[in-house]
């Protein structure tokens, strides 16, 4: 059994993998395959009832249409906030940084972290463009108050930083339970589908990432209860 690591050693080690696999918004999501278009009338942009605003009943009695338009405006806004909140985080990350001494293990730990969220920032924007949805995202109070939120980083780190988990958790907890009941939007609230949709670990069928051959197999599975999510 391996000693346990020392924190010294946990960042560097999480620093040495952070150069070996890294993300790139742009080599790694191949934007402009066919099978990862973004498809406005596709049924699968249709929220699962495990989203607060997909389980109302308001949402369920609307016509179809415009649940599809509703779910794919919803989970762009979602990325716009993102983003949105992923830029509080590297500006309270480079106002810690001000203060910290040379050689710190925690300067490039910290710097390989602002280099991945860039790209999380610019993966979410483009997704965001792609649907065309002009959303706001955030509410307009953290608009205002986002650019007094990263002086914290510097004057009180441990809150700020605990704030910033507390603050993704929502969302994590809301894609795990997507995940949990087969990882598509449509499917997920719709058991017929639940029951034939493939489930692999590690994988997330949506409307921007479905492979297809999987798509096929969906599709094939699903008929007898819904119309055909890909294009001819």
């Amino acid at each position: 059994m391996s000693a346990v690591q020392s924190y010294e050693e946990k960042l560097a080690t999480l620093s040495e993998g952070s150069v070996r696999l890294s993300f790139n918004a742009f080599k790694d999501i191949p934007w402009d395959d066919p099978a990862y278009a973004i498809v406005p009338d596709d049924e699968r942009w249709i929220l699962p009832t495990v989203d607060p605003l997909g389980g109302h009943e308001w949402y369920r009695s609307l016509p179809r249409d415009r649940q599809i338009e509703i779910g794919m405006a919803r989970m762009a806004n979602i990325c716009k906030v993102g983003w949105q909140f992923e830029n509080v985080l590297i500006k309270g990350v480079m106002e810690y940084l001000m203060d910290v001494p040379n050689g710190s293990p925690e300067f490039r730990y910290l710097m390989h972290e602002v280099t991945e969220e860039t790209h999380h920032i610019q993966m979410f924007q483009e997704f965001v463009n792609r649907t065309g949805a002009d959303i706001p995202g955030a509410a307009g109070w953290f608009r205002v108050v986002q650019s007094v939120l990263p002086v914290f980083g510097r004057l009180l780190p441990e809150i700020f930083f605990t704030g910033i988990l507390a603050g993704e958790e929502p969302i994590d907890h809301l894609q795990k339970a997507i995940l949990r009941t087969g990882g598509d939007l449509h499917r997920s609230s719709c058991g017929s589908c639940r029951s034939t949709w493939p489930r692999r670990r590690g994988t997330s069928p949506s409307p921007t990432s479905s492979s297809p051959a999987r798509r096929r197999r969906s599709t094939r599975s699903a008929r007898r209860c819904c119309p055909s999510p890909t294009r001819s």
